[in-house]
């Protein structure tokens, strides 16, 4: 008798207004608040579940989840 593996299921709420807006600001200056603070630097990724922002060297992974607010950084 063989077993098989428990089968896995991942769910993610995805709000597609939210991560249409993520999509127009790829490769622009971003500001985004989360519950942990403010994080300002080049966006450059946009996945269903988290982005990646870019700040002198160092990146951010951001969990899209814990976004409350998000805007275009001008003069960045």
């Amino acid at each position: 008798m063989s077993q098989s593996s428990p089968q896995v299921q991942y769910v993610a709420n995805v709000e597609s207004y939210v991560m249409q807006h993520l999509r127009e600001l790829m490769n622009q200056p971003i500001t985004v608040q989360t519950s942990r603070g403010v994080v300002t630097g080049q966006l450059t990724m946009v996945h269903y579940d988290c982005i990646v922002v870019v700040k002198e060297g160092r990146t951010f992974i951001v969990r899209v989840a814990e976004i409350i607010w998000f805007s275009h950084a001008e003069g960045q």
